[in-house]
């Protein structure tokens, strides 16, 4: 569990930021934690704790902010990676039953295996941004592409932001992982 001033000490690590704009950066990640979807697992006296998926989302927030997307689409992409996809490939075992990873709990496991992928916004053609994830395929037979490929929508999205968040995450836990 990570404090957020813990967190704007890695960040500013990452990002090879002065002791002296350390404090603007805790700020920023503050404003942003009181704003959107970034929920705390424990308190610890006054301080709100954070597990190590949290942060990650947080780093991508902090990103997409410095980016100039809006507070709207940036909530949207918050909420999207604290939720589980209706289909979930990837479980965990709680209480003798399988539940669904987060796509954040995902990207954390998957960043930790050290594959690459991307997760960001895209804006369709009727004007609608929705928040993905760009996850490469488990393990794909040569029959489930072929059946993902006659399934697929004919034309993409009409834009796309997309954060690398496959190096964006690898390097939080490799700063966080030290403690």
């Amino acid at each position: 569990m990570f404090r957020l001033s813990e967190a704007a000490v890695a960040f500013a690590k990452i990002d090879r930021i002065s002791d002296d704009a350390t404090p603007a950066l805790d700020k920023f990640l503050r404003n942003l934690s009181q704003r959107h979807y970034l929920p705390p697992s424990a308190r610890e006296g006054r301080a709100d704790l954070y597990s190590i998926e949290t942060v990650c989302a947080l780093r991508l927030a902090q990103r997409a902010a410095a980016f100039g997307i809006d507070r709207v689409a940036l909530d949207a992409l918050l909420r999207f990676l604290h939720s589980a996809p209706h289909l979930p490939t990837r479980f965990r075992q709680g209480d003798g039953v399988s539940i669904g990873l987060t796509r954040i709990e995902e990207a954390v496991e998957r960043a930790r295996a050290g594959e690459d992928f991307a997760v960001g916004l895209t804006l369709d053609a009727h004007g609608r941004v929705e928040p993905k994830a760009w996850f490469p395929p488990d393990i794909l037979t040569d029959e489930a592409r072929s059946i993902l490929v006659d399934i697929a929508p004919a034309a993409g999205p009409d834009a796309a932001f997309r954060l690398d968040a496959g190096r964006l995450i690898r390097a939080v836990l490799a700063v966080l992982d030290e403690k």
